[in-house]
């Protein structure tokens, strides 16, 4: 059976230039609710003189919970490390929404919203939400920033 993909969006950002200590969202994307599924490529390159962090949220419950239409921003997914100039690498990652299975306990997820607590190198199965953003950390001693690219393709 054909997948028929419903909506693309794509992300290009530069980083900070400069380690600002807290996380930074670069990229959002709304309107995800109708869709089960996203899959994106992501094309990474590391900044000039610090490490770089990398990951994706996704956001739950706008407008509920008495929460004003802010909702809960969670881990989603978090790459490698990027050091200091490092080469370009390519990812690939799939976000679906529920399906068949089963956890035998919660999967741990951040307590703060913009900050991740997920080991790097790890994607969160089956929680995509009703958005997803881009979220950085440049390292101490970040001077140029890193051009980040990714395409994604949502699908019912």
């Amino acid at each position: 059976m054909a997948v028929n993909y419903g909506f693309t969006f794509p992300w290009s950002v530069t980083t900070p230039t400069t380690n600002l200590g807290t996380w930074q969202v670069l990229a959002q994307t709304d309107g995800l609710l109708e869709y089960g599924r996203v899959v994106g490529a992501a094309n990474l390159v590391g900044a000039t003189g610090g490490a770089l962090d990398i990951a994706i949220q996704t956001n739950y419950a706008r407008g509920l919970l008495g929460v004003g239409g802010v909702g809960m921003w969670k881990d989603l997914a978090r790459f490698n490390q990027l050091a200091s100039g490092a080469a370009a690498i390519s990812w690939t990652v799939v976000f679906t929404r529920g399906g068949s299975g089963t956890a035998v306990a919660p999967t741990a997820s951040n307590t703060a919203d913009g900050t991740p607590t997920i080991a790097v190198n790890t994607v969160i199965p089956q929680t995509l939400g009703d958005a997803l953003r881009l979220i950085v950390l440049p390292g101490a001693g970040t001077t140029v920033g890193a051009l980040l690219t990714f395409s994604f393709d949502a699908s019912q």
